[in-house]
């Protein structure tokens, strides 16, 4: 696919919404059969029960089980969708990743993964969900920050494959002026001109960026990144 004849790379596939885990389960909800249809869809009635009481939960305040309901949900909704909502999926799925980092965002960042793994089941869920191939052994020794950053970086680097899939280039030298029509994680997508796209991959360090700002982004001889923001006339560096 050649995005630079001009498509629109559907931007809010990956761009357009960005749930909480709770909004995410409602529109998952929203989705699913209800208990007298879900049987004909292979889907078991208890499923659903148990997403809806926890629905229940969520709009009293209560979700710490948001996030395993929505996981059950998504891994139902093919079954109810033939021809899937990919929009939809690919949302529900970005929650799905954003809570995981959350859950491990509530954890000492100085912490074993020894010390936790065991006693701490959304912990240990989020670590395997989010680290291909995760071993126990292979993590035990780390802290929780070294660990969330191996996961982050995965996750960085699932966006970008997608990313690369549809067309869209990665670049680390030159220089990008466009608006920036996406953040996911630490890769920032800019649109510079023509419906051409480009994917940056962007250091801790760097400068963070939001979606819709208009950026003139060069990158140095050195590794630096100099960002000219153009709406207010700042030049940061990264």
């Amino acid at each position: 696919m050649n995005h630079g004849s001009g498509s629109n790379f559907r931007r809010d596939y990956y761009f357009g919404t960005d749930w909480t885990v709770s909004e995410a389960l409602y529109q998952a909800a929203a989705a699913l059969p209800d208990v007298v249809f879900a049987q004909k869809y292979g889907i078991p009635r208890k499923t659903i029960d148990v997403i809806q009481d926890v629905l229940s939960e969520t709009e009293r305040g209560q979700d710490r089980h948001a996030l395993t309901a929505l996981i059950a949900a998504r891994r139902e909704l093919p079954k109810a969708w033939p021809e899937p909502p990919n929009d939809l999926f690919a949302a529900l799925d970005r929650a799905i990743i954003n809570g995981h980092l959350n859950v491990l965002s509530q954890y000492p960042e100085k912490a074993r993964v020894g010390d936790l793994y065991d006693d701490e089941p959304p912990f240990a869920d989020a670590l395997v969900a989010l680290i291909p191939r995760f071993e126990y052994p292979d993590h035990s020794h780390r802290t929780v920050g070294e660990s969330k950053d191996i996961a982050q970086q995965h996750c960085n680097q699932a966006f970008i494959d997608h990313l690369v899939a549809e067309g869209v280039k990665l670049v680390s030298s030159g220089r990008f002026i466009g608006k920036v029509v996406g953040v996911v994680h630490d890769v920032v997508v800019q649109d510079v001109g023509r419906g051409v796209l480009v994917a940056h991959k962007l250091p801790k360090e760097a400068v963070q960026l939001a979606r819709g700002q208009m950026v003139d982004l060069r990158y140095e001889r050195d590794g630096g990144i100099v960002v000219n923001n153009l709406e207010r006339g700042g030049l940061e560096r990264g």
